[in-house]
């Protein structure tokens, strides 16, 4: 069963496996966007990790509730 968008992506970063799982596209291919610089959101290396912030990715999947005024 995949992984449920809301629930993986309520932190406040992801890793690549997981954010491939969600995408339905394979790790390797994120990885391979990654060190190409055609990956289109933020990334934070740290040592050998790949972290990615969650918000651009909530907000391009329109999983971001709008504040009611």
């Amino acid at each position: 069963m995949p992984t449920q968008p809301n629930a993986a992506l309520s932190g406040q970063t992801i890793q690549v496996r997981p954010l491939a799982e969600i995408l339905q596209c394979s790790a390797s291919s994120l990885y391979a966007a990654i060190k190409d610089d055609t990956f289109p959101f933020p990334v934070i290396r740290i040592g050998g990790r790949i972290v990615i912030p969650t918000a651009p990715i909530r907000a391009a999947l329109g999983l971001d509730t709008p504040a009611v005024a």
